[in-house]
């Protein structure tokens, strides 16, 4: 965990170190043996880099490829959302992931428009896993449990 909310290149060099993937593949390994299943959660976007730019830039695909997961999309419904989720959709394939399939998030407390949701049915090109609900209060969400409370959203 890096203190500043940046993209990873950025918050480790404030933090005066580095992302490595050896490390990362070292932890990811440690978990793998302790658990049946190993959730990873990217950060910033798929394209957001992780370290860089010396030696060279590292990629969140860089490290997709190398533990050899499968991606869960998460599309931000708001304004702008189908051509994020397309574009990224279009990217995980050409950078040679497997999309799993992709769950929208309500962002807005307004909610999220019907056809903006058919349409991201229609194009994305992977399984629908359903839509989180917007929350106005997120210490009340996480006290009730988030887990649990999520999924009766989805």
């Amino acid at each position: 965990a890096l203190p500043m909310p940046a993209s990873p290149n950025i918050a480790a060099r404030a933090a005066g170190t580095r992302v490595d993937l050896d490390d990362v593949r070292h932890a990811f390994d440690t978990l793998s043996r302790r658990h049946r299943h190993v959730l990873v959660e990217g950060v910033g976007g798929w394209s957001v880099p992780l370290a860089g730019p010396e030696p060279g830039w590292v990629m969140q695909s860089d490290l997709v490829r190398l533990l050899d997961l499968p991606v869960i999309l998460v599309v931000g419904l708001r304004l702008g959302c189908i051509n994020h989720a397309l574009l990224t959709a279009r990217t995980l394939r050409d950078d040679g992931v497997e999309l799993l399939g992709w769950i929208g998030n309500i962002v807005d407390p307004e909610g999220a428009s019907q056809p903006v949701i058919d349409t991201l049915l229609d194009l994305v090109g992977a399984p629908h896993f359903g839509t989180v609900g917007y929350r106005h209060d997120v210490d009340a969400v996480l006290a009730t449990g988030v887990s649990e409370t999520l999924l009766a959203e989805a």
